[in-house]
């Protein structure tokens, strides 16, 4: 039985932020229900059935809209329940909980409380002040960045666990080397993403970058960073892609056909396939309040859906990059009419980060 880890989202996808690219308002999810508060009760009924599922370790990504919102007092309960419960089940297992934030609620105590509990935190960075600025704002318009890398300097403080994550949009094209370079002076482990679609200033969302001028970002970068060749710095795709090169099948959801090792779960306690498709309610699973997540696995809609993420276009059937790939994220593939593309869109530029990655490492091999 593959280890299951939970996207949790306890106060759904509120958040003081009104980022244009923020996946919580995809024009294709439109569909996706709200904030929803999640209360003691439904915590503690969660982490019993999480807990009682056998596996090796617990993993929990708390996330949002911004997890921080819940407060430190609900995160107290967390890791009381969670030793509770590894006491009075015998658990030798370890429970690792994650916390992805934007950083701007971040303080001194957020930052020793992290670091008292052994929390693992991702804070989201767009790179340079200007970078940064252009896209992650408030609803008055705003800039975060100054807020957030104080967030960050309260975690780096306390030796907190840290690492980032950065959206590539079309400002961070004009010039990547300083984008990495921002990321390596204030991170040590960090990854980058591709902004595809933004809200423009009229309400309609616009492409904001191609998959191949993402590709194109991707291999600039990954050049620049293994000329460098420290050992030090980190960034989490760049190492799937050299797995890929290396004939290994990435260790990443989106790459390994990875949909059955997560499930995400709101306020109330609605259980969907994972945190890129949460809220909608055609995925719903029903609830963790009346059901076990053994008993979630069984269900039809369930195997339904895993057998849609995990179908492979004819194409793929050829294609070297297969074992690497797998038809890419399914989130990517979901359309606002319910329906699973057969085939991701971005298939062409994830080829090209694979041949560029697989001759680079080549030409060390050889």
């Amino acid at each position: 039985m593959a280890n299951l880890t939970l996207v949790v989202t306890p106060r759904g996808i509120r958040c003081p932020l009104a980022c244009d690219y923020c996946y919580n308002s995809d024009p294709h999810l439109k569909q996706r229900i709200g904030s929803r508060n999640m209360s003691t009760e439904v915590l503690g009924i969660l982490l019993g059935k999480f807990m009682r599922y056998p596996q090796n370790k617990y993993e929990i990504i708390w996330h949002g809209g911004e997890p921080a919102l819940a407060g430190i007092p609900f995160y107290k309960e967390v890791v009381r329940i969670q030793q509770d419960l590894a006491s009075t089940l015998e658990l030798k297992a370890p429970v690792i909980n994650h916390f992805q934030t934007n950083g701007i609620l971040i303080d001194a105590e957020w930052a020793d409380f992290f670091k008292s509990n052994g929390f693992k935190v991702g804070v989201s960075i767009d790179g340079p002040q200007d970078i940064h600025d252009s896209h992650r704002v408030y609803p008055n318009g705003k800039g975060s960045h100054e807020e957030a890398m104080r967030g960050v300097g309260f975690l780096k403080d306390s030796g907190t666990s840290l690492g980032a994550g950065t959206v590539v949009t079309r400002k961070t094209l004009e010039n990547p080397v300083r984008d990495f370079e921002f990321m390596r002076e204030n991170f040590k482990v960090f990854d980058f993403s591709p902004c595809f679609t933004a809200m423009a200033s009229d309400g309609t969302w616009t492409q904001e970058i191609t998959p191949h001028e993402y590709a194109d970002f991707v291999k600039t970068v990954f050049d620049y960073w293994f000329e460098l060749d420290d050992p030090n710095i980190k960034v989490r795709s760049f190492k799937h892609y050299i797995e890929a090169a290396l004939g290994h099948i990435p260790r990443i959801c989106s790459m390994a056909n990875g949909c059955h090792r997560y499930l995400s779960v709101d306020g109330q306690g609605d259980v969907y396939p994972c945190g890129r498709l949460h809220g909608i309610p055609a995925l719903c699973f029903g609830s963790i309040k009346d059901q076990t997540f053994e008993e979630i696995q069984l269900r039809e809609d369930y195997l339904v859906y895993q057998e849609q993420a995990h179908h492979l276009d004819v194409d793929c059937e050829t294609c070297k990059w297969r074992f690497a790939c797998n038809n890419g994220c399914t989130a990517s593939r979901y359309t606002e009419t319910g329906e699973i593309l057969p085939k991701t869109p971005f298939c062409e530029a994830t080829k090209e980060i694979l041949e560029h990655v697989s001759n680079k490492v080549k030409q060390v091999q050889s």
